[in-house]
């Protein structure tokens, strides 16, 4: 058997923390969800390079704009 997960430990916290995928323009996993004001207020932004998501309702559809977010095509 495998040692028990501990409530607030950093493996607790990976186990429930929504999953994002990395920031298509620098790569980085340093994500952070922004609340703002308004109808359309939740957003996913990278705090490596700025890049965010679309504004969406709530948390959730912010996350899913993120996570389906395609790499840029450059020409």
């Amino acid at each position: 058997m495998s040692d028990p997960i501990v409530f607030g430990t950093p493996a607790a916290n990976e186990l429930v923390r929504p999953h994002l995928e990395m920031c298509p323009f620098c790569g980085s996993g340093a994500l952070i969800e922004r609340i703002g004001n308004g109808f359309l207020n939740h957003w996913v932004q990278c705090d490596e390079c700025g890049a965010h998501g679309p504004a969406r309702r709530n948390a959730e559809q912010a996350r899913a704009s993120w996570n389906e977010r395609k790499a840029p095509q450059y020409r």
